[in-house]
């Protein structure tokens, strides 16, 4: 779980713990390589878009999944478009808007799994 505010992270992360998902959870793209290179077991990384400074979310699936090309991604914005823009993410990955649900969150995070 990766998300630049702290609010937002801890929620998300207690909505996955709460329906038995192990959750390791990173401030920050650079930070989330890190889990990942400590966590090889990874199998969904779930990032919001926008990460403050550095990588974007786009940018940081990108690399996990160069590092690790099992890896699932959902990422998640509450901008329209890509970043305010009228893009949308980059395929292969799986956007989840913002504000969602945690049946919302869940459904995604288990199709991506069942799917890889």
């Amino acid at each position: 779980m990766v998300e630049d505010e702290a609010e937002v992270r801890t929620i998300a992360a207690r909505f996955l713990s709460a329906n038995g998902y192990q959750v390791l959870t990173a401030a920050g793209a650079h930070e989330a390589l890190d889990v990942l290179v400590a966590n090889p077991a990874v199998d969904l990384v779930f990032s919001d878009l926008v990460l403050g400074n550095g990588m974007n979310g786009e940018e940081l699936a990108h690399e996990a999944c160069r590092r690790q090309p099992r890896l699932a991604v959902l990422l998640t914005s509450g901008y329209q478009g890509k970043y305010g823009g009228a893009e949308s993410p980059t395929a292969p990955f799986e956007l989840l808007r913002k504000p969602y649900k945690c049946e919302q969150l869940i459904e995604a995070v288990r199709r991506l799994l069942d799917a890889g």
